[in-house]
């Protein structure tokens, strides 16, 4: 399976909220090799399809980082 994901990072400022989206690709991109959860879900490979690119909220104009990712998990068949 393949699951597209896009992460947002608000802050107060810029560079807090560019800071916290690179925390979250570095965990994200680390997840290869590793299984997940209970049912033992392989994940074994994490694609950046964009970003981390700025993008401040259009309501709030709060500063926000934003990236996507195709993550491919491969699970078993439910019992």
């Amino acid at each position: 399976d393949m699951a597209t994901l896009t992460f947002d990072a608000y802050a107060s400022r810029e560079d807090d909220a560019s800071d916290l989206i690179q925390r979250a690709r570095a965990y994200l991109c680390a997840l290869p090799g590793t299984t997940l959860g209970d049912d033992s879900v392989a994940c074994y490979r994490v694609d950046e399809v964009g970003g981390p690119v700025a993008l401040p909220d259009p309501l709030t104009d709060m500063p926000r980082y934003t990236f996507t990712a195709d993550v491919h998990l491969r699970g078993s068949a439910l019992t």
